[in-house]
């Protein structure tokens, strides 16, 4: 008989890398919303960026209602908490005059929409490309991770 691993143990512990890659431990509450230190983008890289928030907010939408049928313990609670922190770094991304309202993007599955967030991303992270657009991308990665193992089971 082997180990089973827990796998809401498994989220929390995504969840908590989530929290440290994006620097919310320790930050006072009125400096995380902040947008200081936006680097400069380009029009196209703008909208690709305002899309990749299109997808992480439907994505969360999705997993947030998945949870809700599942009960207070499910685990798709904390993926979908970190794909709502996800969101909101990505929106930090994007300059203010970018639209982020625009079509919805398709798709009833978080882990296929985590799946074309990451795909844009990667043509997004280019030689040049901002640290935090990488770290995005990363923390995208990690989430589909845990969309398609433990929290997606």
């Amino acid at each position: 008989m082997g180990l089973q691993e827990d796998p809401l143990s498994t989220s929390q512990a995504l969840l908590v890398s989530i929290v440290v890659c994006l620097g919310l431990i320790g930050v006072p509450i009125w400096r995380r919303g902040g947008r200081v230190g936006v680097q400069r983008m380009d029009a196209d890289t703008a909208e690709s960026t305002a899309g990749v928030v299109r997808l992480l907010r439907r994505a969360a939408e999705l997993a947030w209602a998945q949870a809700d049928l599942q009960g207070s313990s499910s685990p798709r609670q904390l993926l979908a908490l970190g794909i709502d922190l996800v969101a909101d770094e990505a929106r930090n991304l994007v300059p203010d005059p970018v639209n982020l309202e625009g079509p919805v993007p398709v798709g009833e599955d978080p882990a296929g929409l985590l799946r074309s967030a990451e795909q844009l991303l990667r043509h997004l992270c280019v030689a040049g490309a901002s640290a935090r657009l990488h770290n995005l991308r990363a923390l995208v990665v990690a989430l589909l991770w845990e969309a398609n193992t433990s929290a997606g089971a």
